[in-house]
């Protein structure tokens, strides 16, 4: 098993940085409870890791691992997990306020279930270095709380802050602004485990998912407000993804596209999801290289993507050419795109091939 010591014992990676291992768990609601699968694997094959990135659910996670929670008691709150924990509606407060509330529960059942399970823990007393980024609705610009000078905010505080999804619970005033969910911007921060000097990142993400279902059109203004949003962070993960993820990040993608973001039944079964995608993803040739698995005992890895081509759909456009980062279709001769990777084993498995393309030619099987 290969830890953050390298093989010669030079604590080095081969462009002379110090090894580091970074687990990025991103947002997507209750979808996020997959995350604890993925630590199962984890656990079982002594992957260490010497810092944590969460987002919104995954700063939740994260924070309690960060914190040296065992394993078994956060798999024992996601057990008792249920909708009182988080959201209760205030009528009272609706009918007092009006257009004048800033979101449709109040925050502090949300935070009092966080320092329940956080208590009083600070990012200087946490058991493994911790950072969640929130997004600072003043500027727009992302906040990253954990790093120097932003070390000092209650823990609790910092994790509420990236999980405040617009109109869903009221943001917080920390230092004279205020919040939102991290994931408006980026919820799977590879880019930043990167940039925190990581030579290795185990990131999940739960944020893009094929978008084949169509979605039916409602007349509801909260319909709109939570397809636009959905439809927003699918696109900014699905660019972020195509320019972050490189050789030295392992990207598990738990299949959890049907399961509710508020939906707290069967959490369990999202949780061994999470188990199966993180066997499948460390299972492949290069994660096994990467990590030292060489020899373990391993599921089979995940399934390779066949794209096809309908040429008589083709109009020729080159969003398929364009939009893969991964060089799954060229130009041909005569002016249609060809399919270059038939059994394509490095797809980031976000369908943006299949979603763009603008007359339904292109299929993704085994996806």
């Amino acid at each position: 098993m290969r830890n953050s010591e390298s093989d010669d014992g030079s604590n080095g990676h081969a462009n002379g940085r110090p090894e580091k291992t970074v687990l990025v768990l991103g947002g997507g609601g209750l979808r996020g409870m997959s995350h604890v699968g993925v630590l199962r694997v984890l656990k079982r094959f002594g992957i260490k890791f010497d810092e944590i990135l969460g987002t919104s659910i995954g700063a939740i996670i994260g924070a309690m691992v960060a914190r040296g929670t065992p394993l078994a008691k956060i798999e024992e709150t996601v057990r008792t997990l249920s909708h009182s924990h988080f959201f209760r509606v205030s009528w009272l407060r609706f009918l007092r306020r009006g257009w004048r509330c800033a979101s449709v529960y109040p925050g502090w059942r949300f935070r009092e279930f966080l320092r329940r399970h956080l208590g009083e823990a600070d990012f200087e007393g946490l058991s493994i270095p911790f950072l969640c980024n929130a997004v600072s609705i003043s500027t727009g610009g992302t906040v990253v709380f954990g790093l120097p000078g932003l070390r000092d905010v209650p823990l609790v505080d910092a994790v509420y802050a990236s999980c405040t999804l617009p109109g869903v619970f009221e943001p917080l005033t920390i230092r004279g602004d205020r919040y939102f969910d991290g994931g408006i911007v980026d919820s799977c921060p590879i880019r930043l485990a990167r940039a925190r000097g990581a030579t290795r990142v185990l990131a999940v993400d739960l944020a893009v998912r094929p978008q084949r279902r169509e979605v039916a059109y409602r007349d509801s203004l909260p319909f709109l407000l939570f397809r636009a949003f959905e439809i927003l962070e699918a696109n900014l993960v699905e660019e972020f993804l195509h320019k972050a993820v490189r050789d030295d990040v392992v990207l598990i993608q738990p299949q959890v596209d049907d399961h509710g973001r508020f939906e707290f039944e069967n959490l369990e079964s999202v949780v061994r999801r999470g188990e199966e995608a993180a066997e499948a993803a460390l299972a492949t040739p290069r994660a096994r290289a990467l990590f030292g698995l060489e020899n373990a005992a391993m599921a089979a890895p995940q399934r390779v993507v066949r794209p096809s081509l309908d040429l008589e759909r083709c109009v020729e456009c080159g969003a398929c050419v364009s939009i893969c980062p991964t060089e799954a279709y060229v130009p041909g001769a005569n002016g249609h795109p060809l399919v270059a990777k038939p059994e394509h084993v490095d797809c980031r498995r976000d369908g943006a091939c299949e979603r763009h393309c603008p007359t339904r030619a292109i299929k993704l099987e085994d996806f």
